[in-house]
């Protein structure tokens, strides 16, 4: 192994500096839940098996996101979306755009509270590293520029 060293130079690793904190992120999710609950026209989430028996719930008051902002973000989330495997996506809606609260999205899917958790956080990570990423290649939010 170290003859391999001594042979191949290997590039010195950049340290990756992140933008957004995990805390930044699910708010930055939830304030996209809010604007996804609200807006007309946005709701290709209820075409995932499951969600059609969830009731819309009334408008909210709470922080949103711009249109400009919530339409990226929507995308980038709707990517994340697996016809593989729709429950990680069904777990995210019911939390984030329904406002169930983990224990009530595990009680209705059957499953361990534990699973909803893991698949909230695995869900979480990527999109923070989507945002990440395009902020490492100048995307910036409204909410960077206040």
């Amino acid at each position: 192994m170290s003859q391999l060293k001594a042979l191949v130079k290997f590039p010195k690793q950049q340290e990756c500096k992140l933008h957004y904190s995990d805390k930044q992120v699910r708010k930055i999710i939830e304030m996209w839940g809010v604007w996804s609950s609200n807006s007309t026209g946005c709701g290709w989430y209820n075409e995932a098996p499951g969600m059609r028996n969830v009731l819309p719930i009334e408008p909210d008051d709470r922080d949103s996101l711009c249109d400009e902002d919530a339409l990226v973000i929507d995308k980038m989330i709707a990517s994340m979306y697996s016809p593989d495997n729709e429950r990680p996506m069904g777990f995210f809606i019911m939390h984030y755009v329904y406002g169930i609260n983990k224990s009530q999205v595990a009680k209705q899917a059957k499953c361990s509270e534990k699973t909803v958790r893991a698949a909230l956080l695995l869900m979480e990570q990527f999109f923070a590293g989507m945002l990440n990423q395009r902020y490492s290649v100048g995307f910036r939010l409204v909410l960077d520029a206040g």
